[in-house]
């Protein structure tokens, strides 16, 4: 397992929109924290991110895979959690029932896009 640099927050984001990595990372920036966010679109790549690099969070997009979201949970969360990495699912709406569904498969949080405040997460 590569340990980056442990003075800056390293952040995988599973995602495949655009906007949401601007956001994310513009959230990030604006803590003045330095923080190095490393972005995978396919589920297997992140789970080799996984396995070899040492993450602080690891943030998975709901709308990046509905219809796989219980496979790809489980394929990553076994070897987040044998890290102790937080794996934090976004969603857009409040009671989103895939959230719910997404922390019997190993999440332990989901936050609704549009009133997160990273700053706290990162904080």
């Amino acid at each position: 397992m590569i340990v980056l640099n442990r003075n800056v927050m390293h952040v995988l984001i599973i995602a495949d929109r655009e906007t949401d990595l601007e956001w994310i990372n513009n959230s990030f920036t604006a803590t003045g924290l330095v923080v190095n966010i490393i972005n995978s679109s396919v589920i297997s790549e992140a789970a080799l991110l996984i396995r070899s690099i040492q993450f602080d969070m690891v943030l998975y997009d709901l709308t990046f895979s509905k219809e796989c979201m219980s496979y790809n949970l489980k394929k990553i969360a076994s070897d987040i959690n044998n890290n102790k990495t937080p794996l934090i699912v976004l969603t857009n709406k409040q009671g989103d029932p895939e959230a719910k569904e997404a922390l019997k498969f190993g999440a332990n949080a989901h936050l609704v896009k549009d009133q997160l405040k990273l700053t706290l997460m990162a904080e």
